[in-house]
């Protein structure tokens, strides 16, 4: 019999584990993100014009200064559909977003006259309540940086 102190201490050979033993490396959201990524493909944004825009920032400013008007992305937008939409402006910005989407590659395929006017129609509203809440998120920025100013001077 052996003392502990005079074993032989060199490792023993090891087989390698099988694949029923080896434990499976979690795959990573990145990982799983990736692959999703590589099999859609992305939808290509339309713009709208800048004329468009300053028009849309003009009304939601107008309507913040008056006071009879409820300020609200939703009586804002319903006051800007009943105002601004059959202006001339507003007629060459729908001719120039149909144009767009007909030089956009699948954005008009299998669509309707009538699907068509509904993704023109979402687009104008989703444009209206970002700048909305563009000029809401600046006003407050505004607002805290006099309340700041205020409180550095007391």
């Amino acid at each position: 019999m052996m003392l502990p102190a005079e074993q032989d201490n060199t490792p023993l050979p090891q087989t390698p584990p099988t694949p029923a033993e080896t434990p499976e490396t979690p795959k990573t959201p990145a990982a799983a993100t990736a692959a999703a990524t590589t099999t859609t493909t992305r939808r290509t944004y339309i713009t709208m014009s800048k004329q468009c825009i300053r028009m849309m920032d003009n009304h939601i400013s107008a309507a913040a200064t008056a006071s009879a008007t409820q300020f609200k992305p939703s009586t804002c937008y319903d006051d800007f559909y009943e105002t601004q939409m059959t202006t001339p402006e507003m007629s060459k910005e729908i001719e120039n977003i149909i144009e767009k989407y007909e030089k956009t590659p699948g954005a008009m395929a299998n669509l309707t006259a009538e699907q068509l006017t509904v993704e023109i129609m979402d687009k104008i509203k989703k444009t209206y309540k970002n700048r909305y809440y563009k000029y809401i998120s600046a006003s407050r920025n505004n607002d805290n940086d006099d309340n700041n100013d205020a409180k550095d001077d007391n």
